[in-house]
């Protein structure tokens, strides 16, 4: 039997890149929430970014993992860079230093720059990451939706 198509099988699969942008919904009896993930490739020098909607308030988080972040008075320095221009300001870091939450007017500026497709370079205490915007739109719209139903969840084998 011939399996010469096995060898091309794994290497195309091999080859395919997953995108680095998740969506997920929760749905409690409280409150429904959702959530957008955006991974690092970088593990050490690279900054994740993270969006929970719940109850028509979206907020922005950017995590390091390696080292905490040089924090002043509980802030640390943020730098939003695209194609559209440049802003910085003073993100609130939280316990630990590993993570910040982004004011409004950056968290609109990323994702403004993001929605129009340009890549986005994000600079925090050392750190940076360029974040590419392909599929950014796709997983944003769904942040909105409501988390589908349990029925919706089930498959049936």
């Amino acid at each position: 039997m011939h399996r010469w198509w096995v060898l091309p099988l794994l290497l195309f699969a091999s080859c395919q890149r997953h995108s680095q942008w998740q969506c997920t919904h929760v749905k409690e009896t409280a409150c429904e929430s959702s959530r957008i993930l955006y991974r690092s490739e970088d593990p050490v020098q690279g900054i994740d970014i993270e969006m929970i909607h719940t109850d028509g308030e979206l907020s922005t988080y950017l995590q390091v993992h390696s080292e905490p972040l040089f924090v002043t008075e509980k802030t640390s320095p943020v730098v939003i860079k695209s194609i559209r221009g440049e802003m910085s300001s003073m993100a609130t870091s939280h316990r630990g230093a590993q993570r910040v939450r982004l004011n409004d007017d950056l968290q609109t500026e990323l994702i403004s720059a993001l929605k129009e497709g340009y890549l986005v370079d994000i600079e925090l205490s050392g750190y940076r990451e360029t974040i590419d915007p392909s599929r950014f739109q796709k997983v944003f719209a769904r942040l909105e939706k409501k988390a589908p139903s349990v029925l919706n969840r089930i498959r049936i084998y």
